[in-house]
């Protein structure tokens, strides 16, 4: 979701609030969107970590499909059906509609897309879905000119510390409003303490804790929602050796120099 300090938006303050944000994460149906856009092979995730980081993956956040949850806390800001054609309106009258870019060219992230539209549907939000270039795509979001974006965001390392560039709000990869001189909300003030500190101590325990910190904020606020994450299969020759696969790409050339071969 784009939440710079200009959005194009200023008629739908709503979509820039945590409680909208948070209304659409409770609409969907994750086991359902893993099986709709990956045939099932996907595991649910509400939070930019996955099942495959065991050292750091929080289980423990709520992901539960709730699409009654989702129109009360659409009603509490505003949006209601007053027109009577099952989909919400603001208090002047407009509807509750918001634009999704997409990167074109994937076939999962295209059926994702149309999958969350669809599910937004159910509970009254509209949304029109606009494919770009990833090129083009890159450019818009660089220039803050979206309402949200359905991407996929893949990290460098699985260690947070070496994922800064996401975490902190000076960071290039803070996807919802990269590059920012100081921290344009608390809560983003919040992360950046935690992250700093996450990444300063050598005791592991401390590290978890501090992660599990700033995951719990991030989670509070869901800059970036987040749906599933899809298996990776690797597949190698028998006559390969000492292949040990990686959550990182490319899987198995993080340790090229004992790959071996046999004849």
């Amino acid at each position: 979701m784009n939440l710079s300090a200009a959005p194009k938006s200023a008629a739908k303050p709503w979509l820039r609030t945590a409680a909208f944000r948070q209304a659409v994460s409770a609409a969907i149906d994750r086991r359902a969107y893993c099986d709709d856009v990956f045939a099932g092979m996907c595991d649910p995730i509400r939070g930019p970590v996955t099942p495959g980081s065991v050292a750091w993956f929080m289980p423990d956040l709520p992901s539960a499909h709730d699409p009654g949850l989702a129109r009360t806390t659409l009603a509490g800001l505003g949006l209601q059906d007053r027109n009577r054609d099952q989909m919400l309106d603001d208090e002047q009258g407009r509807p509750a509609r918001f634009a999704v870019l997409v990167p074109r060219g994937t076939e999962t992230i295209a059926r994702g897309a149309v999958y969350l539209r669809d599910e937004l549907k159910k509970v009254g939000v509209a949304v029109d879905l606009t494919a770009l270039d990833p090129s083009v795509l890159r450019s818009r979001w660089q220039k803050g000119e979206y309402e949200a974006i359905y991407d996929r965001i893949q990290v460098t390392d699985t260690d947070p510390a070496m994922n800064l560039d996401f975490w902190l709000s000076s960071g290039s990869r803070h996807v919802w409003n990269p590059r920012q001189l100081k921290p344009a909300t608390d809560w983003e003030a919040q992360i950046d303490q935690l992250m700093m500190k996450q990444a300063a101590t050598f005791d592991r325990v401390e590290r978890v804790q501090l992660f599990a910190d700033a995951q719990r904020v991030f989670d509070s606020h869901l800059p970036a929602i987040y749906f599933g994450a899809p298996y990776v299969y690797v597949a190698t020759s028998m006559r390969v050796l000492n292949a040990r696969p990686t959550l990182q790409r490319p899987a198995l050339l993080r340790n090229a120099d004992e790959l071996a071969a046999t004849k």
